[in-house]
């Protein structure tokens, strides 16, 4: 069998249609892997999604919080982030204060989620770059991920952006196929 490459040609929204497809039910995988420049879905959103730690400080746009969600599966759902994110570092002394477990981005950072353990349940905040904000923020500000604080995004790259990130930690991954390790 030839090695998997990854093509290059893709642009991040046509990565991020397919990565959506993939997770559609239905996904003629059989004929997907016919080809040996196919990818697999954990390569589609390596580009789609990366880890950042915003923690350095190294922040390229604002961002504003534009809603959220709460996740069923604290466990699952925390093994499939890093599994899918892979960070290199985890910082859980500070999770209390600042929030942030893991954060991630889109390549070209307009959008970034960040994932916390709201109350020690599995949470999602979304953030947008403010040219892709609308609404007017609420004065009292609600706590909870996926509370409305008056702020949504208004573009849809990026609502597709976060809807794909959470089906991606809402489903299940063969992160072990060989020994039917499934997460």
């Amino acid at each position: 069998m030839a090695e998997k490459k990854p093509n290059a040609e893709r642009t991040f929204t046509a990565d991020l249609e397919l990565l959506e497809r993939m997770f559609a039910e239905g996904f003629p995988w059989d004929k997907w892997y016919e080809s040996p420049a196919s990818d697999t879905p954990e390569d589609v959103f390596a580009r789609v999604y990366k880890w950042h730690d915003y923690r350095t400080g190294n922040r390229p746009r604002g961002t504003v919080n534009c809603g959220g969600h709460e996740f069923r599966d604290t466990a699952r759902t925390l093994y499939r982030t890093l599994y899918l994110l892979r960070p290199t570092e985890v910082d859980f002394s500070d999770m209390y204060k600042t929030g942030g477990l893991v954060d991630f981005c889109s390549p070209d950072f307009e959008f970034s989620c960040s994932f916390q353990l709201h109350k020690y349940e599995a949470c999602v905040r979304f953030y947008c770059a403010l040219q892709h904000a609308a609404g007017e923020p609420s004065v009292v500000r609600g706590g909870w991920a996926s509370c409305d604080n008056g702020v949504y995004c208004k573009s849809e790259l990026g609502k597709k952006w976060f809807a794909v990130a959470v089906q991606a930690m809402e489903r299940e991954w063969g992160v072990y196929p060989g020994n039917n390790f499934c997460v």
